[in-house]
């Protein structure tokens, strides 16, 4: 009963524990946290270096200790493998965090005490254990009296724990109540994820977790990161031989792409949350983002034109989709969405598909060839973005070219959404143009298309810390550049991130053009209006509502005399034609119904 009582006192102690770490604010560093238990039972002495006596008589010789420092899931392991040690035994096993109550009075840890200790710590034998160490290892290494389990990642440190549970089942003697294990049946460094491995790992830096992004990508975050940190990434980066693809600074935050043979990576040092990430995708399944150092100008075929294509007929109450197209200066084109596939809300539905592809058709240079796509890009997984989009696919492939598309769909599925549905879409991408490339977008990457340039803002990434409820959390935002002009393109925006770009970026925001935020719908404010302080604004958006959300409080500042803004264009039932660049007056636009 007093072994019942002790373990639920300690089990309480141990999610109290846990729900802290799934609180608390990204913001903050993690304090110490107060010992998880203080007894400590006397040890037998150390007979040699390879038989370890865990148990004798029912009675476990060894703490538990994890580290204060490691991934969340990396703590469930430690209390997993804390439990199921106590099972066995009949002392009250002892179970604390590297910063228990010694640690905090001396500095040290005592030698002479037998412990089994799990993850990265502030033991002094760490910097050795870990300083060749991949993020898709593990290692189990015994030192005098203490048992060393040391990984990064989650999955390698699962390899690493069930290695250990393994060898104790199969040496625990019900009979005589002992454990006793060879060193070298457990000891040893193992690769657990091999592809993770490959990817080279800041020792220095706590790390904080690894999330999965889908198609076989995953994130690395670590915390506590400066600028230094970032560059001393790219130096290994250089060091294994990785391409640079891109870097770029944006007020403070510190972005590059890299390539490998087998891997793209995106690293990121978010100024504001002392965050370094790095975000890898397989070249088995996506294509390195384009881009160069300039646009030959003796490669010009035409002006550069920002079309915005009007997808809602006038009798539908819903806001617009989304579609835009940007004709390049060597006569391809950027899309962005396609809106509905058919508009099956209004009285009078209309084909989108055919719309665009009329649009393209209009607006190609050579009227001989078929018009080209440099990039397709999809900002997110919203009927009203990408229905167009598929019906096009299906019904125009063949009269024109799709050189590329560029996406990020969440994974694991989120607001409803199932890994299925994006398969479905990605799958309809591949079979219309089965040569197209396929890029993944991520925070920091630039594209280059002729005299186009392209910079990610925000991909879902960013909030992958907190619960991504609000599926327009998932929503792209992107900047274009044309001809000394910016064009802010920022979807459908949520309200999460609009607040995680404008802590990220502030007055780095300041653009020339501003498509309105979901329409002009829940996402946009003031005062991210007010921070991108835009000429001219696109506004995708049906005539029905345009009055409504035109009102609203959070689009008022658009509308405000002392605002930046000089004209408002928004989408209805019509294409608005922009030249690029374009100088504010009536004869550089040009606006026409849609059929």
């Amino acid at each position: 009963m007093k072994k019942l009582i002790s373990l639920l006192m300690i089990l309480a102690v141990v999610c109290g524990i846990l729900l802290v770490f799934t609180a608390c604010n990204d913001d903050e560093p993690t304090p110490p946290a107060e010992s998880e238990s203080e007894s400590q039972s006397e040890q037998p002495p150390v007979e040699s270096d390879v038989e370890l006596k865990l148990m004798e008589n029912k009675q476990f010789n060894y703490d538990i200790i994890r580290g204060e420092q490691i991934t969340k899931g990396c703590i469930e392991l430690a209390t997993e493998f804390y439990l199921y040690v106590n099972s066995l035994s009949e002392n009250d096993v002892s179970f604390s965090t590297d910063y228990n109550d010694d640690y905090l009075k001396t500095q040290t840890h005592d030698p002479e005490r037998y412990e089994i200790i799990f993850g990265v710590s502030n033991y002094e034998q760490n910097a050795e254990l870990v300083s060749d160490l991949g993020i898709g290892e593990f290692k189990v290494e015994v030192d005098g009296n203490k048992i060393f389990i040391v990984a990064f990642a989650d999955e390698a440190m699962e390899r690493a724990v069930t290695r250990l549970k393994t060898a104790i089942r199969e040496a625990y003697d019900e009979e005589t109540g002992n454990i006793v294990i060879n060193s070298a049946e457990i000891e040893g460094t193992m690769v657990a994820d091999k592809e993770l491995n490959t990817i080279p790992y800041l020792s220095e830096l706590a790390l904080e977790t690894i999330y999965e992004c889908g198609n076989g990508s995953k994130m690395i975050v670590q915390r506590n990161a400066k600028p230094e940190h970032f560059q001393q990434y790219l130096n290994k980066l250089n060091e294994k031989e990785f391409k640079k693809i891109s870097e770029s600074e944006a007020n403070k935050n510190l972005f590059a792409t890299y390539e490998s043979e087998h891997h793209i990576l995106t690293v990121n040092y978010i100024e504001h949350k002392d965050r370094l990430t790095v975000t890898y995708d397989t070249r088995r399944t996506f294509s390195t983002p384009s881009y160069d150092d300039g646009w030959d100008e003796s490669k010009k075929v035409c002006d550069a034109k920002l079309i915005q294509i009007g997808v809602t007929p006038i009798d539908n109450d819903a806001p617009n989709g989304e579609s835009y197209l940007i004709r390049c200066e060597d006569g391809s084109f950027i899309a962005f969405d396609g809106g509905f596939s058919g508009n099956e809300a209004g009285t009078t539905p209309r084909n989108n598909a055919k719309l665009i592809y009329d649009t393209l058709v209009k607006y190609n240079p050579d009227p001989s060839s078929k018009p080209r796509v440099a990039a397709w890009i999809t900002t997110h997984f919203h009927a009203d973005h990408y229905g167009a989009l598929k019906t096009f696919l299906k019904t125009y492939a063949a009269k024109v070219d799709v050189e590329s598309f560029i996406y990020n769909f969440p994974f694991p599925p989120y607001a409803g959404y199932t890994e299925e549905a994006y398969t479905n879409l990605i799958q309809s991408f591949k079979t219309a143009y089965p040569k197209a490339e396929h890029i993944k977008a991520h925070t920091g990457q630039r594209f280059r298309f002729a005299n186009i340039e392209m910079e990610v803002l925000y991909t879902a990434e960013l909030l992958m810390s907190t619960n991504i409820e609000f599926f327009n959390d998932t929503s792209l935002v992107c900047r274009l550049y044309s001809n000394g002009q910016s064009i802010m393109m920022a979807g459908d925006m949520s309200p999460d991130a609009n607040l995680m770009i404008r802590r990220m970026y502030v007055k780095y925001l300041e653009s020339d053009f501003y498509q309105v935020a979901h329409h002009g719908g829940q996402g946009g404010s003031n005062e991210f209006n007010q921070l991108c302080a835009p000429k001219w604004v696109l506004w995708p958006i049906s005539e029905r509502v345009w009055a409504t959300y035109k009102a609203h409080s959070r689009n008022s500042w658009l509308s405000n005399k002392s605002s930046t803004v000089e004209i408002i264009f928004p989408a209805w039932f019509q294409t608005t034609v922009i030249n690029l660049p374009f100088d504010g007056t009536e004869s550089g636009y040009l606006v026409y119904q849609n059929g």
